[in-house]
């Protein structure tokens, strides 16, 4: 992946992510990215960090965090104009998008794998309020209060129609996103899932990851119950055709598969289709609701005979103002999304379970570019044009790998034959008095030049006996020696493994990028 300038945003509460910052620093400018590091201190910070990076000309604006993090620099780059790559390294107690897109858990081998990488074009989500449908009374007594001269006439109508149980339908322009997120990359969550994101302990989520959310799932369970739904598609004339009305305790609209990572919910959706997939969980009795949302939520298992699912690129789903909606596990407040007109009706209803909210969930094709593995399988993809590039990548990684064995097959044979390599006894010599100790992390090729690496590691430093983070650049002018002292091909780093000794000699940059010249492997 091309590029001269990186942004790394990073969530400060997300575990202990800054630690680990100057060795992503150190892999991603050796790979010839010059990064700039912003460090989001509070709630809604990181959109606006994502927008002004991607503003300031960062070609990759990259989220260090959770699937929120990933999420609200989706939003600010998509402000910005859409035009820079997105990039995530998993930092935060759950990222969803990572586990689906094949980027490893270690923060450091996650910036090795997006120097390895290729950027792709996908769809999002998107969500807006188009409407409330209100009491009548509610109405009524909003209007009563800005025409004081119809006092007593709009009194009289607020008792008559509030006893029918009448409601009045709010449509105004939707209201601009602002710094709130709109958009959505993995998927959007109406009800029980919602419910426990937003009175979730944060502190202790920090502190001990998923086990948070399980316990504000028992907690919430409980007082959880049934809704009213109705989900309706826009057709090509511009109304709504309806596809399904009743009750339910979970609605979940999909941009991917995948569901908590490991659920399953929509199987033939995919990220450059143009559609989104819902999936509704709808309600039994009681007891059966408890049973299924705690199979649901806690064992991650769900039932298909109760679920409902639709697809489609416009897609309405009208439910109480009452039920929390989240996107990509960050809860959204509705009133953030709501007109003046709108939050005073809401407020006059006195009862949010009594007003109907009308969401509206588009497709937004090829919306964003992402930073995907070069190991990722493309299996998100349904056109084959997209799959490409990944299909590209594998087959270079046969290559190198046939190309690897039939060196080790060509050294073992010069053994046999009783003649020893090339041998480079006093550069060994000089490497073990004078050469840095790395403790290798990973390795990642750069594959846009052959015989490239960059090999991510830590080495103790002689002089304070600190731990320093150092990422090794290798190129054509490295040699690479074996631990016999022989020469070999620098595509025999590839093989190194988190924990193993490597021997470097060469430059240290202040970034702790070592151009090496030497390199003796364990």
């Amino acid at each position: 992946m091309h590029g001269k300038r990186a942004s790394l945003i990073v969530n400060l509460r997300s575990g202990h992510t800054v630690l680990k910052v100057p060795e992503i620093v150190a892999v991603l400018n050796a790979a010839g990215w010059k990064t700039d590091v912003y460090l989001k201190e509070y709630s809604g910070e990181t959109l606006q960090l994502a927008e002004q990076a991607a503003r300031d000309g960062h070609d990759l604006v990259i989220g260090y965090g959770g699937d929120g993090t990933i999420n609200a620099v989706v939003n600010g780059v998509l402000y910005a104009g859409g035009k820079n790559i997105v990039g995530d390294i998993p930092g935060g107690t759950f990222n969803e998008w990572a586990g689906e897109t094949n980027i490893p858990r270690d923060p450091v081998n996650a910036a090795l794998a997006l120097v390895d990488s290729v950027a792709c074009k996908i769809d999002l989500g998107f969500f807006q309020v188009t409407g409330l449908a209100v009491p009548a009374h509610a109405m009524h007594r909003e209007q009563s209060e800005s025409e004081e001269n119809e006092e007593a006439e709009q009194v009289e109508q607020m008792g008559k129609r509030g006893e029918t149980g009448e409601t009045e339908e709010i449509h105004e322009k939707p209201k601009k996103a602002g710094k709130h997120r709109q958009y959505f990359l993995l998927h959007a969550g109406i009800g029980v899932d919602a419910a426990i994101m937003a009175h979730i302990n944060k502190p202790l989520k920090y502190e001990v990851g998923k086990i948070a959310f399980d316990l504000a799932g028992l907690k919430e369970l409980p007082r959880q119950h049934p809704f009213p739904v109705e989900i309706s598609s826009l057709n090509t004339s511009g109304k709504l055709d309806l596809l399904w009305k009743g009750q339910a305790w979970q609605v979940i609209v999909n941009n991917s598969r995948l569901y908590a990572g490991t659920i399953t919910l929509a199987p033939h959706a995919y990220i450059d289709d143009g559609i989104l997939d819902v999936t509704v969980i709808t309600a039994g009795g009681p007891l059966a609701t408890l049973e299924e949302a705690v199979s649901f939520l806690l064992l991650h298992t769900v039932d298909t005979t109760v679920t409902r699912n639709f697809r489609g690129p416009h897609l309405s789903i009208s439910v109480p103002a009452s039920i929390e909606l989240e996107l990509d596990g960050s809860v959204v407040k509705l009133k953030d999304f709501l007109r003046k007109k709108e939050r005073k009706a809401l407020e006059y209803a006195g009862d949010a379970d009594k007003v109907m909210v009308h969401y509206r969930f588009d497709a937004v094709p090829a919306a964003v570019r992402m930073a995907f593995p070069c190991t990722y399988d493309g299996s998100m993809f349904e056109k084959p044009a997209h799959k490409k590039p990944f299909e590209r990548a594998a087959q270079q990684r046969k290559q190198r790998e046939e190309k690897l064995a039939a060196q080790q097959q060509e050294h073992q044979e010069v053994r046999q034959a009783g003649h020893a390599g090339q041998g480079f006894s006093k550069r060994v010599e000089e490497l073990q008095q004078h050469g840095r100790k790395i403790t290798v992390v990973g390795v990642a090729p750069n594959p846009h030049h052959s015989d490239t690496y960059i090999i991510a590691g830590t080495y103790r430093a002689v002089d304070d006996a600190k731990v320093e983070p150092a990422a090794v650049r290798i190129d054509e002018h490295t040699l690479v020696l074996n631990p016999q002292g022989e020469q070999v091909i620098p595509l025999m780093v590839e093989k190194l493994h988190e924990g193993e000794k490597i021997t470097v000699e060469g430059k240290k940059s202040k970034r702790g990028v070592i151009d090496a010249d030497c390199i003796m492997l364990s």
